[in-house]
């Protein structure tokens, strides 16, 4: 009995010894290639090597927007719930498992809420699903399916939260909602396991070293670096500069064909994208292209040696033709009157300060609820009024400044009236028209009638030109088109393509269908300004190397070109001597605002109170030039909501006026000293 005992626990053993050693031969023989080929890429690793975003610049040397770098301590959901165990993951994902034959229509809901006290915390989790699933007749039935379910959190857990509270001074409980949050994400199938998800964002150094040097303790949580963008000159230009956001869903998709699955899903789920602004228009050359290093890493994920690396690629240094003082001064003229300002270098087209009003804070975009009561507010701050024609709010239309593209049209075609007597009214058929003047102007010649703004006189001045050639000229001033502007966006406004009767009149004081952007404005005053020259507007001036202000610099040809409209100078100077005098003379509509200007030139404007319909907030603009001898600017100020009894000449008059008493000289081509000697 006791021989048959041995014999048996020998067998035993020999058996126990055959199976191992035939297991080892299967793992080490049949299956070796396989395991060292999972053990190298366990221990070799891809990571995605970033590179700090280009900045952006204004043309006198001033950051306007570039990257800093930030600490996010993130979580990997992947690593704090091992896929062996899932004592996290596994309760969750059953809240969202559906058999094969059912199919999921809606995750109607999905939330958590913590229970238990001190250390015995637990996650009690539920989700409502809209389910379909096939009748005995193979067609759909839909119900509503709600689970429940209840998971003790793991001690490693609540020990790593507790450690991160004390470094970050956050309450214990809310990092542990956010890391069921990203749990959650992971067993909806929205996130992939081994993203990392941030949880507290911008940690400073001592919570970065006691992560790195303590990884034990914080299993599954790990410091993740990144560039945030920040704004060294404060938020100045914030619709024309723009701001950036993550990939979305489609810009993902295309990144992972680009790259062929490397780095890989995840990574691209964090990049950062222009949204709107510049940051949009030339995101390719400031993001430049992410390098990449091949590292060899311990069991606990700790870099150990770099087998090889490919440099990221610096992207480049966009430089603005913004004027960052003249940006200021006009953005602190407007405050948060709404509305918007343009102004441009009458000689080449380069956008030297572009406001639309009110501006916002591009911080506060990184905030949810901030950023949806930006969305919200009916002043609508993220809304570009520059280059816009606000269909939404009624449109913008022009007024009485488009009596500028009136008079050109009969100065071209030799149909100026010599002289119009204002009545005040102008009769056609059973509509009667009448000027702001309500008894008149009595006798009007063109430049006072500019002056004066007569629509009498304009009215009888269209008649005498005709839809045809009025639209024609309006057209080669640049209404009714884009400008080509590189600032997202842009609408080309509104033009009629005939104006007949009664329209023609509206259309001859800029009403009726007439829809323009501050930008066409502007150029359409530096038409004017340069003695017929319409100018492309540009904002950007040329790419520099990442980082630096040597001379190296590439311009950027978007091929539009500066066209000369052949205009006479005749006509010009007629339309400007009519401009200087709605400022500088007594009764100009303009001459109020500018009363007691002491400054070494002089401006040219023409103001507007455009009517936008019952119901409707007038528009009032003021738009022109300066200096009144080579003149150098052209600008148009627009306040889109006028009150009772205002006016463009009460409105966005003083407005100009406010930059003009401030405005550097040297923008105008003048020299300080000739201020100093006037005084």
């Amino acid at each position: 009995m006791h021989r048959t005992r041995i014999s048996v626990l020998f067998v035993a053993i020999v058996v126990a010894f055959f199976t191992v050693e035939a297991r080892l031969f299967y793992l080490q023989v049949v299956r070796g290639e396989h395991y060292e080929t999972y053990a190298e890429r366990q221990r070799v690793a891809l990571l995605p090597v970033n590179v700090a975003r280009a900045r952006i610049v204004s043309s006198d040397g001033a950051v306007l927007a570039e990257d800093a770098l930030a600490f996010d301590v993130a979580v990997v959901i992947g690593k704090l719930d091992p896929k062996s165990s899932g004592p996290i993951r596994r309760p969750l994902r059953r809240l969202f498992y559906l058999p094969r034959r059912e199919k999921l229509r809606r995750i109607n809901e999905a939330d958590f809420g913590l229970t238990g006290e001190a250390d015995r915390l637990a996650v009690e989790a539920w989700s409502r699903l809209e389910v379909e699933v096939a009748d005995v007749a193979g067609e759909p039935v839909i119900y509503e399916v709600t689970r429940r379910n209840t998971l003790p959190l793991p001690e490693h857990l609540v020990d790593a939260a507790a450690r991160l509270a004390r470094l970050t001074g956050e309450p214990r409980d809310d990092l542990i909602r956010k890391v069921i949050a990203a749990a959650m994400d992971v067993a909806r199938l929205r996130t992939p396991v081994h993203v990392a998800q941030p949880i507290i964002r911008g940690v400073g150094l001592d919570v970065v070293i006691a992560l790195d040097t303590h990884p034990a303790w914080f299993r599954g949580f790990q410091i993740r670096e990144r560039y945030q963008r920040t704004r060294p000159s404060g938020p100045v230009a914030p619709h024309p500069v723009g701001y950036l956001g993550t990939f979305a869903p489609a810009d993902v998709e295309a990144a992972v064909k680009k790259y062929r699955g490397w780095p890989g899903r995840a990574y691209f789920m964090n990049r950062r994208v222009g949204r709107t602004g510049i940051e949009r228009v030339m995101d390719e050359q400031l993001r430049g292209e992410f390098g990449m290093e091949c590292i060899v890493r311990d069991y606990l994920n700790r870099r150990q040696a770099v087998l090889a690396d490919a440099p990221a690629t610096a992207g480049r240094d966009v430089v603005l033709t913004l004027d960052v003082r003249l940006q200021r001064l006009v953005e602190e003229a407007l405050g948060d009157t709404p509305g918007a300002a343009v102004f441009i270098d009458a000689t080449n087209g380069h956008l030297l300060a572009i406001v639309s009003s009110p501006g916002y804070d591009p911080a506060c975009l990184k905030d949810r609820d901030r950023y949806q009561a930006l969305r919200s507010d009916p002043a609508r701050p993220l809304f570009n009024r520059t280059v816009s024609a606000g269909v939404r709010g009624g449109g913008f239309p022009l007024g009485s400044v488009f009596k500028v593209v009136t008079a050109l049209a009969a100065l071209e075609s030799d149909t100026v009236p010599t002289s119009v007597n204002c009545t005040g009214s102008v009769q056609l058929g059973r509509w009667t028209f009448h000027c702001h003047r309500r008894f008149g102007h009595g006798p009007m010649d063109l430049t006072d009638a500019i002056k004066y703004s007569c629509n009498v006189f304009f009215y009888r001045t269209a008649q005498r030109v005709g839809d045809t050639r009025l639209i024609a000229m309006a057209r080669r001033l640049g209404f009714g088109q884009p400008t080509g502007v590189r600032i997202p966006g842009e609408s080309g406004g509104n033009l009629p393509l005939v104006a007949r009767g009664g329209e023609l009149l509206n259309l001859a004081i800029g009403q009726g269908r007439l829809v323009v952007t501050p930008v066409q404005v502007a150029r359409m005053m530096a038409v004017v300004a340069n003695d017929g020259v319409l100018v492309p507007p540009t904002i950007i001036r040329e790419l520099r190397p990442f980082d630096s202000d040597g001379p190296v610099a590439t311009s950027v040809d978007d091929g539009r070109r500066s066209v000369p409209l052949g205009l006479s100078k005749r006509a010009i100077d007629a339309v400007r001597l009519g401009l200087y005098k709605v400022v500088n003379e007594y009764g100009g509509t303009g001459s109020k605002a500018f009363r007691g200007f002491n400054r070494p030139f002089k401006i040219c404007g023409k103001t507007s109170t455009a009517q936008r319909g019952p119901g409707r907030d007038n528009v009032g603009w003021f738009a022109g030039f300066a200096p009144q001898v080579k003149s150098r600017i052209a600008f148009a100020v627009m306040v889109e909501h006028l009150g009772p009894g205002q006016g463009g000449g009460s409105t966005a008059g003083p407005i100009a006026r406010a930059i003009f008493d401030r405005i550097p000289l040297d923008l105008l081509g003048l020299d300080a000293a000739q201020e100093a000697e006037k005084r």
